[in-house]
C-alpha cells in the first residue's frame, strides 16, 4: 500500500507541483487549494499526511492543523512556510503540526520530512494498539 499525501496551498501551481514531485517518489499525492477542499477530500479519501501552507485565505494552515488534530488525529500535518521563526515554529507545534518545511523546498527535503512524518504516524499507531 502506498501512503497518501495531501498538499494544501492556495497557489494551484505549488500544490500541483509538490503533489507531482511526491508521486514521482512513489507516494500517492493530491494537491488542493484550500482548507475547505482538504477537509472535503478527507471525508472521502484516507490520507496519511497533510502538508499545508500557512498563509491562505479564509482558513490558515495553522487553523487547518488544529482541525486535523481534533477531527483527524490519525493524519500527520506538516506546515509549509516561507518565514521560519521561533514564534511560527511554536505556533505550528501548538496547532498540532508534526513539523514545518521552509519554502522554497527541495524535492529531497520534502520527501525526507514526509517519510519522518509517516514513521511518526506508524509509531503512534503501534503505541495506541
Amino acid at each position: 500500500m502506498r501512503e497518501t499525501i495531501l498538499i494544501v496551498d492556495d497557489e494551484l501551481e505549488v500544490s500541483s507541483l509538490l503533489a507531482a514531485v511526491l508521486c514521482g517518489r512513489g507516494f500517492r499525492a493530491h494537491g488542493v487549494t484550500s482548507a475547505e477542499e482538504c477537509l472535503d477530500l478527507l471525508r472521502r479519501v484516507a490520507v496519511d499526511v497533510v502538508v499545508t501552507d500557512i498563509q491562505m485565505p479564509r482558513c490558515s494552515g495553522l487553523e487547518l492543523c488544529r482541525v486535523l488534530h481534533d477531527q483527524y488525529p490519525h493524519v500527520v500535518s506538516l506546515v509549509l512556510t516561507g518565514q521560519v521563526s521561533a514564534e511560527m515554529s511554536a505556533a505550528a507545534l501548538d496547532a498540532g503540526a508534526y513539523g514545518f518545511i521552509k519554502k522554497p523546498v527541495t524535492v529531497d527535503a520534502l520527501a525526507a520530512i514526509v517519510v519522518r512524518a509517516l514513521a511518526r504516524r506508524e509509531r503512534s499507531a503501534i503505541a495506541a494498539s
